[in-house]
């Protein structure tokens, strides 16, 4: 190591030392007298602090000084013959002494640290000097019999800062001087009617908190800033006068003032902030200024005698509960510079309502306001969510063209009868609880609907899905006890539970693309008597048509040889007996068209999906060539009797065009058909006058109970000399029918 280095070294050791000492020196404590103190060689100060005991360094609220009595704190310390100034109580100096019945402190003192006297219970009384500056956070909390603070300076009390035990006055919310104060004194005389004394801009936070005796209370014309919960659960305090030069109200600054009647709010205010007014339930009347653009979170929850709203033009949001609980009020006019709207949840008042046309999003607005029964709607709303949810008294309305998307709008809305849905929507969900709806037009422009939004619409009777729509969700459709009729896109998923319990559901016509028939999706459909799986479903899942008692004849076309799960798809493994088909005691007849026995997909038998179905007095159809292979299988040998499919193919279906109409015809006695048609010749037009020229493509083909499929027929309508032509392929053999 060369010179120069060791060098270097020595100066950063010396210049460690000089850091190090003064913070060793800072750092000194000594006991003097009965006080503990940390004693400032530099400045000569010392503060009062706790005996250094690890329990009150981190805070577990044990004292190992016990001080008891009445201490009374000295202007000086001396220590090693140096005078000391005693100008702070420190950090939990006397935390948890519940002897302590009583302290006073000298004109020295500037500040009172966090928890300082926390848990003190002995005291009772405090009397504050005004050459004190800041009390942080916490520093007399649960004092519980500390009721009555003496002061000599009104306006040296409302100057004290009130801070958390870092300093950081950004941070300030439950940051308070004296909380369990209930009684303010100013030179031996409780104050009732409190003057804020003029000068004073900015009031701290928590500051008369918790005082029953107070009130009234006027601000000066000084005044722009009122802290966090200044008068927080100030329960005597029945007026407040804010003056006009006041810009900001801080959090809680009045919340629990439940004698609170009247207040005036300054035109200077932008925001009422988050729970200002919370639980103030003597509160009749309130005008919010032009000035004031948001009111925040719970502002005025819980104000259950506000009769008489006015907001005026200006305001742009009212946030999520801010009005919550305010059954008094019963009208409400909305100023249409409106653009966020929440906040009136439980008004259990208000009866009707009308949204301005400036309102773009309504979230949990109205929920569970009962006696709402009327509302209007205005073009220029985007998305409803939550917002009429619980109105069980709300019976119709018109969702506005401008709408695109409803989140749980209308949940359990037991009233409502008729709703009209705009042309735009594009996501509904939230429906579910409307046991009086009985029909509902779904949009064209809808491709989603979410999980369970008509569950539990006992009253609706026939639904219509949108061509858009590329899957019900799961329980979409559950407990609705009334559906009879339902018409579904040949290529929408359907989810769990999609029609569990629509015990008035007697057919359905499956989506012909459909591959999985889900867990629950038909359970407890009593009167369903038929159902026909499609071709190209390759999975029925664990309870899929469970306590279908009414169900007589399934069909499954198989002819991708579907696997009957034990469970649904994303299981890997089966946990109970297969029960797809349980409890259907109805059940007769079932045609299963595949020449290879359906099996669980692990297994090489089927397992019991007909358990508890009396299978043993029904029929299955088979194949005829693998009639022994069923016989054979564990899953299928349990029906009273097994027989082969009739080989012959249904008939082949016609097409005939008769008055702009398709017909289709079939020898087959019973036979159904099945068609698709496209569009082989979109063209966009912005022409007057449109050609009709379009090519369309139809397939079609013919099924009945008891034969196989027929040949598909496939034809296309053409315009020729403006009269249609149907071109029919059968087998590579054309006609044309004019």
């Amino acid at each position: 190591m060369n010179k120069k280095m060791i060098a270097v070294m020595k100066r950063t050791f010396y210049l460690f030392l000089l850091i190090l000492v003064p913070l060793l020196a800072n750092a000194e404590r000594v006991k003097i007298g009965e006080l503990w103190y940390n004693l400032s060689p530099e400045t000569k100060t010392a503060e009062v602090t706790h005996d250094g005991s690890a329990s009150n360094v981190y805070g577990d609220r044990r004292n190992g000084a016990n001080y008891s009595g009445n201490i009374a704190i000295p202007a000086t310390a001396t220590y090693d013959g140096v005078v000391y100034s005693v100008n702070a109580i420190g950090e939990r100096a006397f935390i948890a002494c519940p002897k302590l019945t009583g302290v006073s402190f000298p004109s020295s003192i500037t500040e009172i640290g966090y928890e300082a006297f926390c848990e003190c219970n002995g005291l009772t009384s405090i009397d504050i000097p005004p050459t004190i500056k800041c009390i942080r956070t916490g520093a007399f909390s649960f004092c519980e019999n500390l009721k009555a603070v003496h002061i000599t300076d009104l306006k040296a009390w409302c100057n004290i800062i009130s801070a958390n035990s870092d300093g950081n006055d950004e941070d300030r919310h439950y940051a308070e001087p004296i909380l369990p104060q209930h009684h303010l004194y100013l030179n031996s005389v409780e104050v009732k009617d409190l003057n804020i004394p003029e000068g004073i801009k900015k009031m701290g936070d928590f500051l008369f908190a918790n005082n029953i005796g107070i009130t009234s209370v006027t601000f000066p014309q000084s005044m722009t800033e009122i802290g966090n919960g200044s008068f927080y659960g100030c329960t005597g305090l029945q007026t407040a006068f804010v003056s006009n030069n006041v810009e900001s109200i801080r959090e809680l600054c009045f919340a629990e003032c439940t004698s609170l009647a009247s207040i005036s709010l300054s035109d200077k205010l932008p925001v009422i902030c988050t729970r200002t007014f919370q639980n103030c339930s003597s509160l009749a009347s309130v005008e919010i200024p032009g000035s004031v653009k948001i009111i925040d979170e719970s502002a005025f929850e819980g104000c259950s005698a506000l009769a008489t709203l006015k907001l005026n033009e200006g305001l742009e949001r009212i946030e999520f509960i801010a009005f919550r609980g305010c059954s008094a009020l019963t009208s409400l006019t909305l100023p249409e510079s409106l653009i966020y709207l929440n906040g009136f949840m439980e008004c259990t008042g208000l009866t009707t309502v009308t949204i301005p046309s400036g309102v773009k999003v309504m979230h949990s607005t109205f929920f569970e306001c009962t006696g709402l029964k009327s509302v209007t709607l205005s073009e220029g709303l985007v998305e409803l969510s939550g917002a009429f949810r619980g109105c069980t008294n709300l019976t119709e309305i018109v969702v506005p063209n401008s709408v695109t998307e409803i989140w749980g709008a209308f949940e359990n809305c037991t009233s409502l009868k008729h709703i009209t849905l705009g042309n735009n929507l594009s996501v509904i969900s939230g429906f579910n609880g409307c046991t009086s709806l009985e029909e509902i037009i779904i949009p064209e422009s809808v491709n989603t609907i979410w999980m369970g939004t008509f569950e539990g619409c006992t009253s609706l009777k026939s639904i219509t899905i949108p061509e858009a729509v590329n899957n019900i969700e799961e329980g979409t459709f559950s407990g609705c006890t009334s559906l009879e009729e339902v018409h579904l896109p040949e290529h929408v998923g359907l989810g769990m539970r999609a029609f569990m319990g629509c015990s008035a559901l007697k057919s359905i016509r499956l989506p012909k693309n459909l591959r999985v028939i889900e867990t629950d999706i038909f359970n407890g459909c009593t009167s369903l008597t038929q159902i026909e799986i499609p071709d190209k479903v390759i999975q029925i899942c664990f309870r899929a048509f469970q306590g279908c008692s009414g169900l007589k004849t399934v069909i499954l076309h198989c002819s991708n040889n579907p696997n009957i799960a034990q469970q649904p798809p994303y299981y890997p493994y089966p946990y109970y007996e297969d029960k797809s088909f349980e409890g259907c005691t109805g059940i007769t007849d079932v045609w299963c068209y595949s020449e290879e026995v359906p099996r669980h997909p692990l297994s090489d038998s089927w397992g019991q999906p007909f358990t508890n179905s009396y299978i043993q007095y029904a029929t299955l159809h088979v194949p005829g060539k693998s009639l022994d292979a069923y016989m054979q299988n564990s899953g299928w040998n349990g029906f009273g009797s097994i027989v082969p499919i009739e080989t012959e193919r249904c008939a082949t279906p016609s097409m005939i065009l008769d008055g702009g109409k398709l017909l289709f015809e079939c020898a087959t006695k019973g036979a159904e058909f099945v068609s698709e048609i496209t569009c082989g010749d979109q063209k966009l037009s912005v022409d007057d006058v449109l050609p009709l020229d379009g090519t369309y493509h139809v397939s079609v083909y013919a099924k009945a109970l008891g034969y196989l499929n027929s040949e598909v027929v496939n034809g296309t309508i053409c315009w020729k000399n403006n009269e249609p032509v149907l071109e029919i392929t059968t087998n590579n053999q054309k006609s044309v029918e004019l």
